[in-house]
């Protein structure tokens, strides 16, 4: 299925041998539409991106990698807010945004990673034969954070991610993500990467 974004609208064409039909599968009117992304009641589709139009029905994009996902998302919303001038111009300032908010508090950030029902989920992750029962990926964390408004960019929330670990809140588990954090400056020291395995710090 591939996609093609006309102002007020979303067109999507299918595929068949090889090659895109020339007319539209379908169209969504983005008028009034609310875009989920990440979209993370799909654990294991994490690419998602979903969109809900104003009578409800909801549609379900594919994109090849969390940048492009990334990318789609920030296209669309601009495009469901192009008649809302006010609206238009916080999304480009929170697109070029990179200094964290002032009014993040780390403490709460930690208390919602760690709330049963809508936090960050512990998953068995193994990396070079070495099982650990309860860590999140790298990816993960940056799909969470993003998902639950702590940060407007992957960029953003692999910083905020790297204060977390500075501050002690959550550690590296695993030769690759321990190897960034010896390494890397604060900005790279957290790996945005789905084998980067990560848990919480058990506070005394």
């Amino acid at each position: 299925m591939s996609t093609l974004k006309r102002k007020d609208r979303l067109l999507y064409y299918k595929f068949a041998g090889g090659k895109k039909e020339a007319s539209p599968k379908g169209t969504i009117l983005l008028d009034c539409c609310t875009i989920t992304c990440p979209c993370l009641e799909y654990e294991n589709r994490p690419l998602v991106i979903k969109l809900k139009t104003k009578n409800n029905i909801e549609y379900f994009l594919d994109s090849c990698s969390r940048e492009e996902r990334d990318a789609w998302a920030l296209d669309i919303t601009g495009a469901i807010h192009a008649g809302n001038p006010v609206q238009l111009q916080q999304l480009h300032l929170k697109k070029n945004s990179f200094k964290l908010p002032s009014n993040i508090s780390l403490n709460h950030v930690i208390d919602k990673m760690h709330d049963n029902s809508s936090g960050v989920k512990l998953t068995p992750n193994t990396e070079q034969g070495t099982m650990y029962k309860e860590s999140f990926t790298g990816a993960a964390l940056v799909d969470w954070l993003i998902s639950n408004h702590f940060s407007a960019t992957r960029l953003e929330a692999t910083t905020l991610a790297s204060v977390l670990m500075e501050e002690n809140f959550i550690k590296p588990v695993g030769a690759r993500s321990a190897e960034a954090m010896r390494n890397g400056d604060l900005a790279e020291q957290f790996l945005d990467d789905s084998t980067a395995l990560y848990t919480f710090v058990r506070q005394a």
